[in-house]
């Protein structure tokens, strides 16, 4: 990027940088709230203040308090001072459609300046991008309304209380960029793509966007109170604080959050996220596929999707690196028990097995075996299983919960990575640089394998595909169908390198979750 370019905003003067070719402008680390420390801590942020004087606007700030993963070692110094946001845009912008990413990580770890999520091809592309910072862990999503009463309402969605904070500073900056605040798609993967598809059962989101994009996560991941209350308790006494005296929890340093982050374990066994909204009567006042089903997001196109392997990230991928064990056949055994057992209390996720019937596990694990190469080993088959369990049944689900309100059109992304040996398949998270067209993104090339001229062309259709439907809601100019209104007998669009027309992939395994 080369520069200066200065834009006006409500807020004061930013100074960004150009494009060398001078098509996109950029501007980093811009606050859209408040630092949420001390007394702020665990409630909703203040929007930032406004600044009288150029400020610059060149390096991302700090990326959310979190534990030390593979997406921190990508990530900006961390701090509680780290709700700010990036926008891309095209240099002559004028009511461009804008995005704004959320980025993914259980809810626990990432930020929107992964070069993954650079917005420059999009806004190349006549889309104005934004990528987004917001509370993470315990300090984004703890339930301690149940131990601290009316003073913690709302801790437990901290994280989305932010996101729609950011999405009021675009309604009231979006404009200064080029971008029209009446066309705003909010879009993500993973805790992401859960986190917009959230807002759409979220009261205080409404209006705020008018399109969604959710790639591998719906508004059936979330947590019930209980679920919250348990982990809550998990964190105070891991951290030395007596549930009965949380006026100590503002005075520890925000890492001590992050250190005792890794050791909680998830009550839920099928969603084994510890840190995830909750349904908390306040925020979230009823579960949002419940308020999504009833209309709350009436009018709002919808594009969702999953990818083939999802899990293969989680279960292959782990064992192909020399962590943990291969799992037996008995082991294959007890854990789809344990899903069944789970699904049947409406533990989980997916409608298609929480409706009180009695599946039989060997059925299940015969079904998906016969779908698989012959011979696939128990954990090829447990992450068929996880893949709809975790990722295609809830979103086929939030696919028909939304249809009968606005435009719904659903995808299943089927390119194979060739890193790692192959090993990873199609599996969660490989779609993203080919949505950004960010294929040179460091880390990129060991993820997918060599980039060639084939997946270049994929991540140019993929790219300009979103920001189409960004645009306009139709991102194959009616060539791709609306989502009918059973989906029992839905189609969906096969992202690949051919890309073509399939039957929903559920559709082959959702009846013997019935029992």
């Amino acid at each position: 990027m080369t520069g200066p370019v200065r834009v006006e905003t409500a807020s004061g003067l930013l100074v960004g940088a150009r494009s060398s070719a001078g098509e996109v402008i950029e501007f980093l680390g811009i606050p859209y709230g408040v630092a949420p420390r001390g007394e702020r801590r665990f409630g909703p942020a203040d929007p930032a203040a406004a600044w009288s004087t150029e400020r610059e606007a060149f390096g991302y700030g700090n990326a959310a308090i979190q534990a030390p993963s593979m997406l921190a070692a990508f990530t900006e110094p961390t701090s509680e001072d780290c709700l700010v946001l990036n926008v891309w845009a095209p240099a002559a912008a004028e009511k461009a459609p804008v995005m704004v990413w959320f980025h993914g990580g259980s809810f626990s770890g990432g930020a929107g300046s992964i070069g993954w999520y650079r917005g420059r091809s999009l806004a190349a592309l006549g889309a104005v991008v934004l990528t987004v910072n917001y509370r993470l862990g315990p300090l984004g999503y703890l339930h301690l309304a149940p131990f601290g009463g009316e003073r913690f309402a709302g801790s437990a969605t901290a994280g989305l209380s932010d996101q729609a904070l950011a999405l009021r500073w675009v309604r009231d900056h979006i404009t200064a960029f080029g971008g029209d605040p009446d066309n705003v798609t909010i879009f993500g993967e993973s805790a992401g793509a859960m986190s917009v598809s959230l807002h759409m059962g979220r009261p205080d989101s409404a209006g705020l966007f008018h399109r969604v994009i959710a790639q591998s996560g719906s508004a059936l991941h979330c947590s019930t109170p209980e679920d919250g209350e348990a982990v809550a308790a998990q964190v105070l006494e891991r951290l030395g604080v007596d549930r009965r005296r949380l006026d100590a929890l503002f005075e520890l340093p925000a890492e001590a959050f992050a250190e005792v982050q890794a050791d909680i374990v998830p009550p839920s066994s099928v969603l084994a996220l510890p840190f995830a909204p909750i349904v908390d009567g306040h925020d979230l006042p009823r579960p949002p596929m419940e308020a999504i089903a009833a209309g709350s997001a009436s009018g709002i196109d919808l594009l969702c999707g999953t990818n083939t392997d999802e899990m293969h990230l989680f279960t292959l991928l782990p064992l192909a690196m020399g962590q943990g064990r291969p799992m037996s056949e008995d082991g294959l055994s007890r854990r789809v028990e344990r899903a069944v057992a789970a699904t049947a209390e409406g533990v989980g996720l997916n409608g298609a097995n929480a409706r009180g019937n009695s599946p039989n596990a060997d059925d299940i694990i015969a079904r998906y075996r016969s779908l698989l190469p012959p011979g696939a080993d128990p954990d090829h088959v447990w992450s068929a299983i996880g893949t709809d369990l975790t990722f295609r049944f809830p979103m086929v689900d939030f696919a028909a919960a939304q249809r009968p309100h606005g435009p719904v059109r659903t995808y299943e992304f089927a390119h194979r990575s060739t890193g790692f040996g192959g090993v990873l398949g199609a599996s969660h998270s490989v779609e993203i640089p080919f949505v950004f067209d960010n294929l040179k993104a460091p880390g990129a090339d060991v993820m997918l394998g060599e980039m060639t001229a084939d997946r270049r062309r994929l991540a140019t259709e993929i790219s300009a595909t979103w920001v189409a439907f960004a645009n306009a809601g139709d991102p194959h100019a009616s060539a791709w169908p609306d989502w009918p209104a059973g989906h029992d007998t839905a189609k969906t669009m096969r992202i690949d390198l051919e890309t073509r027309w399939t039957a929903e992939p559920s559709a082959r395994t959702r009846d013997v979750w019935s029992g």
